[in-house]
Order: structure tokens, then sequence, then C-alpha cells
């Protein structure tokens, strides 16, 4: 070949093959690793809901109807001067945790009223009371791109800055 050239000969082939083999499989073990700072970014996201009173699109949530609102302005609880919605206790928020298992990550609570005030329905006793959802779970355009910043940070970082 004239003018410059570059040879790589067949054990370089295998020793840079044997390398991206061990690199490759070095970064799936990371994947736990990789999935519980994922798991705990949501979290950080999924509780700023509560504060923000806004579901994973940022949308806002229902405010309270005319007869919660009256019964907590009763009990000296209005939204401005008390609680939030969904952060009377703070139990719920509290609670919000994930787990990371072989599929990925799994947001939640263990709280027996959570479903109800993420799907809405009907509550209280006899049912009769109807409670608007107010998702706080979710991946929304927001945690979509924090979760590609985490990945992406987590990569550089664990390549040494290679990547």
């Amino acid at each position: 070949m004239a003018g410059s050239a570059l040879t790589l000969d067949a054990g370089e082939i295998i020793g840079l093959r044997k390398a991206m083999m061990q690199a490759a499989a070095n970064f799936l073990n990371m994947g736990n690793e990789l999935l519980e700072e994922i798991g705990i970014t949501e979290t950080g996201e999924i509780r700023q809901r509560f504060e923000d009173k806004t579901d994973p699109n940022n949308r806002s949530w229902k405010d309270w109807s005319r007869i919660t609102a009256a019964k907590k302005a009763e009990a000296g609880k209005d939204e401005s001067s008390g609680p939030s919605i969904l952060i009377e206790s703070e139990a719920l928020v509290r609670s919000i945790d994930f787990e990371v298992t072989p599929e990925g990550v799994t947001w939640g609570s263990i709280e027996p009223y959570a479903n109800i005030h993420q799907m809405g329905g009907k509550a209280g006793r006899g049912r009769k009371v109807r409670i608007p959802a107010r998702p706080y779970l979710g991946i929304g355009e927001d945690s979509r791109e924090l979760i590609a910043e985490t990945i992406e940070e987590f990569i550089t970082r664990e390549s040494g800055g290679l990547i």
C-alpha cells in the first residue's frame, strides 16, 4: 500500500475483542449500581411532585373539593397555612421508595391508601366519597431527561471519562 498505512494483526484484533468483551461484562455487572442511582434520582422527582402538586407530566393536581376545603378550614388547616394536598401527615410522601429488580426499577408506596390517590376512585364509609386521581408515580418527560443524564454521568464516570 502506498503512502501511509496502519496494520492491525490478528493477535491485536483478538486482544481488542477480549478487552471489549470484558468491558461489556463489567458494564453488565454494574447494572444494579446504575439502576440504584436511577432509583434514587426518580424517588427525589416523585417526592418533589408532592410539593409541586403535579403529576409526572407537570399537570396540576385537582384542588380539594369544596367540602374537603371547608372541613380543613374548620380544623384550621387551609392550604395556605397548613399541609398541601396529600401531605397532611407526610406518611405517603415519606413512604415512596424503590426496588431494583432483574427487570429494572420499581417505585411505589406501602401505604394502603396510596393507590386511591394515584388512580382515584371511591373511598370512605360505603365508598360514597369520590377521590380524584392525583398521580405522583410515573415517568414524564422531565424524568426521562433526568434519567438520561444519570445514565450519561454514570457511563462517563465508570469508563474513566473515555466515553
